[in-house]
């Protein structure tokens, strides 16, 4: 599951990983994340936080890594 809202120019957005994969967020947070001068942290299996940039862009990034 995965959603977003914009907020004057940011981009929040919150996942729900109902698969555990071991380093899935971590490259959440190097492929997404960083590069979209982004925040985000959170406890498994909720991970949420901010982006700026095109999100057709970023949730493109998000959707291949939910197929990896």
């Amino acid at each position: 599951l995965l959603g977003e809202s914009d907020t004057e120019g940011n981009r929040l957005w919150a996942v729900y990983l109902s698969d555990a994969r071991s380093g899935l967020y971590e490259r959440i947070r190097n492929e997404v994340i960083s590069p979209a001068s982004g925040k985000g942290g959170g406890r498994p299996p909720v991970w949420q936080g901010v982006l700026r940039g095109d999100s057709a862009a970023i949730f493109a990034v998000f959707r291949e890594l939910f197929r990896d």
